[in-house]
């Protein structure tokens, strides 16, 4: 917002106006989080398929 206003000379509304609607347009964003959120439960089951088990001779 502070580049908005010293830069261009609008008001601080204006430049909050512009500073959301560029933050609105990350909605790359919301898929790179949403992925996340579906990706993780298979990574978590892939990395326990490589669990090892402790043999007799292991201490804690």
């Amino acid at each position: 917002m502070m580049g908005y206003a010293v830069t261009e000379g609008v008001s601080a509304a204006d430049a909050f106006v512009n500073a959301a609607t560029i933050l609105s347009g990350i909605s790359g964003l919301f898929v790179v989080i949403a992925t996340g959120f579906v990706l993780a439960p298979v990574l978590h089951r892939v990395l326990h398929s490589f669990r090892v088990e402790k043999g007799k001779d292991d201490d804690d």
